[in-house]
């Protein structure tokens, strides 16, 4: 790598790379989405708790998510959530943003 022809056109050839890799990567979409918990469930392990819900989104789909263990939603609670989808993989995102209890 004495000639500074090479370096500079491997270094451009690495900057292009790494955009590519970047965009791939970067969130198509971003939504917010409610859903409705299905159950919950708080383990506890030697590194602390965790808190699991099982969802039900508008769309029918099932999904399980870890949310902090302070956070107490019982079934029936509507769940906000981000949701953000990738170029890169199939299967969006979906991120705890709160819960708001059943209305009886």
């Amino acid at each position: 790598m004495n000639n500074p022809k090479t370096l500079i056109a491997a270094f451009i050839v690495a900057c292009i790379l790494l955009y590519t890799v970047l965009k791939l990567f970067q969130s198509e979409s971003n939504e917010t989405v409610t859903a409705t918990v299905v159950s919950q469930t708080l383990t506890q392990s030697l590194d602390g708790h965790r808190r699991y819900l099982n969802i039900k989104t508008s769309d029918g789909e099932i999904a399980l998510l870890t949310i902090p263990p302070s956070q107490d939603c019982p079934e029936g609670s509507q769940v906000k959530l981000s949701k953000q989808s990738y170029q890169a993989t199939d299967k969006p995102t979906m991120r705890f943003i709160s819960c708001h209890p059943p209305v009886n």
